[in-house]
Order: C-alpha cells, then structure tokens, then sequence
C-alpha cells in the first residue's frame, strides 16, 4: 500500500523530437582536440592533445578532470 504522503503525476508525452548537431556546434562543444596518437609520457601521465588528454574524463582515481575537475566516479 501506498504511503498517502506520495502523490504521482502521470503525464502523457505527446511527441519527441532528435536532431542532429552542425560541425561547428561540435567543436564549440569540444572539450579537447586530439593532435597525437600518444597515450602516456615517460612519467606516466597522460599526454596533453593524445588520446587519454584527462580533459577528456580520467580513469586514473589519483587525477581530476581538466573539464569539470571532478576525479573519476564524479567526471561526467
């Protein structure tokens, strides 16, 4: 049974809508432009403009995103 405290509103959903986004919405959106094939320096970090830039998101737990500065379970 229901706690009478909880209301629900049901809703009906008429229609929708996709779109596709233009080329320079994109890269205005972008966050990072990828200019080398290389994943991680000699220290071990990973390259700034390759394909792990942590402008991108992280999955290191030790470093934060350059985006959002979230570390890894709050990077979106």
């Amino acid at each position: 049974m229901a706690d009478e405290s909880e209301v629900y509103v049901y809703k009906k959903v008429s229609s929708v809508v996709f779109g596709v986004l233009s080329p320079k919405l994109i890269k205005k959106m972008a966050a990072a432009k990828i200019v080398t094939p290389e994943l991680y320096d000699k220290e071990g970090y990973p390259v700034d403009g390759g394909l792990m830039d942590v402008r991108l998101g992280v999955i290191d737990p030790g470093l934060r995103c350059k985006t959002c500065g979230s570390k890894l379970k709050e990077c979106t």
